[in-house]
């Protein structure tokens, strides 16, 4: 409330700072006076303020005001002819009631000043001390973002002890939060439980006032441990026969630290712990196994070669099974017999002239039997007969075998050897038996893929062959003409390759030139082997004979990639040829190369119309034909490759 000095203060250096500042204001006036509301803000541009403001006189226009904008602060006149400032306060705390809201009157009583700062006025003043409101409104502004900080807080500390209950009444543990005077603060059912007792008889109590003097004693230790050390502490404490494994951790109350904790009954852990430990393998341990297994895979997924992939499986197998040497021996069908493919960890090289029939040995019987054979002392067992200098030399006393199968197949044998006696547990076995699986389906999918691989090679190879059948057909039909198609495959190929065509396209021109004249075997003789010029009619004939050779091939998708040079050899660089008269680079890049070679070798070789011109004759017609009947590009390479033969 302020009240009347006799004298002003002088002014503080940090309201001086203030005021050298300029500070935007969104300042709402509630004023039946447009001069009493511009003196206000005159004040506040005084003070330091850059007010921004809007005058109201009634409960419509400031319910409008209201919702327009957001307000940093409320001034109000306390009493005009259409309104008063209490009925205002009302509605601005209705609809925003952290906004800060200041009176101002010429005449206010005290009691109305009372009633005013109870209803949520941060302050008042007269209108003759208008001086004062700058630091008024500074007061109210610092007072309203301190509260609105506060309530965030608030809202926040209650948000987290709302979800902290919500957790530790959900947790399948008892928990409970305690103060630095190690009195209980909270617990939650389970706790409760435990006790006996409701949370009201626990709040406040102290272990020494719920259970006995030992093991509240015990729980005091460790309760002091976490509160110094500021960190997490695990024990185990025994309360009434019960074994109880304990977490404390520190926990910030405010401007003290207590401790919280979680408690579980691990008595019946306990009791079977030892049982536990032989039914479970450690995580570690499988995390090793299932590290070697992705390691395998991976080996069987990058790669087709099977030597590789078995080094990669007797290494990971020889760590992972603990055994001093591991080995695998492939099965082959015609002589019925186990062969040494692969090892590891052995100290001679005796294991590499493995070579045992079915039946043999313990590996012979594994693979016969189909079933994993173990001997713990090889020492009192004449099952190893065949490779006792192996057992001896090597110095084994244990031997695992497992066959490895896959698809009702025996593909070989997977063997473990121990240097010392070694009875393998269950989990052993299983672990085992996972990496003979995985060993059987590598050496099958490598098998397929050779196989395949073998195949699509004989496949080619019969397909090629066909393709030279077909060639060498059309070059008996004319015997004018016989070589002709294996000299212009071979020279195209040469060709194709110093103009920087890749592998991969030039096996497709190697067919198509072998193919490029397939569409003559429906020519008829009488035309295609004519000693003299063709007439006109008999040129519309021969020239069907590219567009016969696409009909004839397309439909073999092997050979579609070949089409080009049986399609457009007759094609020329400015237009003209035939079957579709392309110009320039419509014409398929294999079909200009291809037709500088056919036009070559047909120039320097005997046809029944004419002798074979000399070496010369044909290069200055190729050179002269460059840019007309051929691509100039290709001429020019082609006569770089011609210069360098013989």
């Amino acid at each position: 409330m302020q009240k009347n000095k006799s004298k002003e203060s002088k002014p503080d250096p940090l309201q001086k700072s203030f005021q050298d500042e300029q500070h935007q204001l969104f300042v709402l006036i509630i004023e039946d006076s447009e001069l009493d509301a511009g003196l206000m803000a005159r004040e506040l541009q005084n003070y330091g303020y850059q007010p921004q403001w809007q005058r109201v006189e009634n409960a419509k226009a400031l319910i409008d005001a209201l919702a327009e904008k957001p307000w940093d602060v409320v001034i109000s006149d306390y009493a005009m002819p259409q309104f008063n400032g209490l009925e205002a306060l009302q509605i601005v705390k209705a609809k925003h009631p952290e906004l800060p809201f200041l009176l101002v009157s010429g005449t206010i009583g005290e009691e109305n000043a009372v009633e005013a700062m109870r209803a949520g006025a941060y302050d008042y003043l007269l209108k003759d001390r208008l001086a004062r409101l700058g630091p008024a409104v500074m007061r109210a502004l610092k007072e309203a973002q301190e509260h609105q900080a506060r309530h965030k807080a608030e809202q926040a500390l209650r948000l987290s002890e709302e979800r902290y209950r919500a957790f530790v009444n959900a947790t399948t543990d008892m928990a409970f939060i305690k103060d630095s005077n190690f009195r209980y603060l909270m617990v939650n059912q389970l706790n409760q439980d435990f006790f006996g007792l409701s949370e009201a008889e626990i709040l406040g109590k102290t272990d020494f006032d719920l259970m006995p003097a030992q093991a509240a004693q015990n729980c005091r230790l460790s309760d002091q441990q976490a509160l110094d050390s500021g960190r997490v502490i695990l024990s185990i404490e025994q309360i009434d026969n019960h074994i109880y494994e304990t977490r404390k951790f520190p926990v910030q109350l405010g401007k003290s630290t207590g401790v919280g904790g979680l408690v579980r009954d691990i008595t019946d852990r306990q009791r079977s712990e030892a049982e536990i430990r032989k039914l479970n393998i450690s995580l570690a341990q499988r995390l090793q196994q299932l590290t070697a297994l992705r390691k395998i895979d991976q080996a069987i997924s990058s790669s087709l070669d099977l030597r590789p992939t078995l080094n990669t499986i007797v290494d990971q197998s020889t760590t992972q099974l603990n055994a001093d040497a591991v080995s695998i021996l492939l099965y082959n069908p015609f002589s019925f017999t186990l062969e040494y493919a692969a090892g590891s960890g052995f100290r001679t090289r005796l294991i590499e002239q493995t070579r045992l029939r079915l039946g043999i040995g313990q590996a012979g019987r594994a693979a016969l039997e189909q079933r994993l054979i173990s001997v713990a002392d090889l020492s009192r067992s004449d099952a190893e007969s065949g490779r006792s200098a192996l057992t001896q030399q090597e110095g084994f006393i244990s031997h695992q075998a497992i066959p490895l199968i896959v698809k009702g197949q025996i593909k070989g044998v997977l063997e473990a050897f121990h240097r010392s006696i070694f009875t393998p547990d269950d989990e052993w076995r299983e672990f085992f038996s996972t990496l003979a699986t995985q060993t059987a389906i590598a050496i099958d999918n490598i098998s397929l893929f050779e196989s395949l691989q073998r195949s699509n090679i004989e496949l080619t190879l019969a397909y090629d062959a066909t393709i030279e059948g077909w060639s060498r057909a059309l070059d008996l039909r004319d015997n004018e003409t016989e070589g002709h198609t294996e000299r212009v495959a071979e020279l195209t190929i040469k060709l194709a390759h110093a103009l920087a065509i890749r592998d991969d396209e030039i096996v497709h021109l190697r067919r198509g030139a072998l193919l490029h004249d397939i569409g003559k075997m429906v020519i008829p003789d009488d035309i295609l082997h004519k000693p003299g010029p063709l007439s006109e009619d008999e040129w519309q004939i021969m020239r069907q004979h590219p567009q016969i050779a696409y009909e004839m091939l397309y439909p073999i998708q092997y050979l579609r990639p070949a089409l080009d040079i049986p399609h457009y050899h007759h094609e020329k660089w400015i237009g003209g040829g035939y079957p579709q008269g392309l110009i320039g680079e419509q014409i398929p890049l294999s079909a200009r190369i291809f037709a500088v070679v056919d036009v070559w070798d047909a120039l320097t070789s005997d046809r029944p119309y004419r002798p074979a011109w000399s070496r010369e004759e044909a290069l200055n017609y190729i050179r002269q034909q460059a840019g007309q009947h051929f691509d100039p590009q290709v001429v020019k390479q082609f006569l770089q490759i011609i210069k360098h033969e013989v």
